[in-house]
């Protein structure tokens, strides 16, 4: 397989589980991560460039005054 071709079987595969992936994770955050999610983004200033932003469940995490960019394979 060529790489845009991979690219684009990655691509579809992470958009058909992206529906799901707020309600999975939320299981890994309540029973694995706890608060770690918090305190990492808490630790973030200045310039921040979130790869794989997903559906954004850091952004009420962040703090104000942030310059915050994100990027995600998905287009969803």
């Amino acid at each position: 397989m060529a790489g845009g071709e991979v690219t684009d079987r990655l691509r579809s595969l992470w958009e058909q589980y992206a529906p799901r992936y707020d309600h999975d994770t939320g299981f890994y955050d309540l029973f694995l991560l706890g608060d770690s999610r918090s305190w990492a983004c808490s630790q973030a200033s200045g310039q921040v460039l979130e790869v794989a932003i997903g559906t954004g469940r850091n952004l009420p995490f962040c703090r104000r005054g942030i310059q915050l960019a994100g990027i995600d394979f998905s287009s969803l």
